[in-house]
């Protein structure tokens, strides 16, 4: 069975609070003895707080494999995290135990950083590093036209959360159903575009409509000599 396992970021968004972690990977220990371990610990001391596996930041350029998890993310009940503070942490907040190391990621400072990107559903006035997502409601974007950007700051998941804010029929939607992007700068003279779709560019251009791509092209402003490609 495939587990779902969630970023800091993806706390963030769904439940709007800050992530307190354990982060076992840096320890010469087996991080997933440790992990283990730490896990018994809680459901002896601390059986009101909630438990669950935790991947990498989307920030960070590891990438998680399945089974793999090195990190606990910890939902402290009432009167818990200064309990474990006290027992397992220093006054500057780290460990005292060589298997794991405590991480702290602000919810605030999240939110700080990706709160003024909301998106329009009206056309770009000219082309800019881009996110955009074709939603039930009409396609969606936000464009930086600053020419020092070859890549949007945000992300499709975070322009969603803010989409949803803003149309809250959107929230019986989920992105992975729908179409999204982004419009990267390619840095050559004369500036060229990257069009990158969520999926092999090769269905979309067999699809039923084979103009379906040329014609988001024009209503982002894209030249005709973008380059198409995909994530995948």
């Amino acid at each position: 069975m495939t587990t779902c396992v969630r970023t800091p970021e993806d706390i963030f968004r769904e439940e709007r609070r800050d992530v307190y972690a354990l982060d076992f990977s840096q320890s010469k220990a087996d991080p997933a003895i440790s992990l283990q371990q730490m896990q018994r610990w809680f459901a002896k001391h601390m059986p009101s707080s909630t438990l669950e596996l935790l991947a990498p930041t989307e920030q960070s350029e590891w990438m998680w494999l399945e089974g793999r998890a090195t990190s606990l993310s910890v939902n402290f009940a009432e009167g818990d995290l200064l309990k474990f503070f006290k027992k397992w942490l220093t006054l500057e907040g780290r460990s005292l135990d060589p298997r794991f190391q405590s991480v702290f990621y602000s919810y605030r400072y999240w939110w700080e950083k990706n709160r003024h990107f909301i998106p329009t559903l009206d056309k770009p006035e000219r082309a800019g590093v881009c996110i955009w997502i074709e939603s039930p409601i009409g396609i969606l974007s936000h464009t930086l036209v600053d020419p020092k950007l070859t890549q949007h700051p945000s992300t499709p998941k975070d322009i969603w959360v803010n989409a949803c804010e803003q149309w809250p029929q959107l929230c019986a939607f989920k992105l992975d159903q729908l179409r999204h992007g982004f419009v990267d700068r390619i840095a050559t003279r004369p500036v060229r575009w990257s069009f990158i779709w969520n999926a092999p560019a090769q269905l979309w251009k067999t699809s039923s409509n084979p103009k379906n791509w040329e014609t988001m092209l024009e209503w982002l402003r894209l030249p005709p000599d973008t380059s198409v490609d995909s994530e995948w």
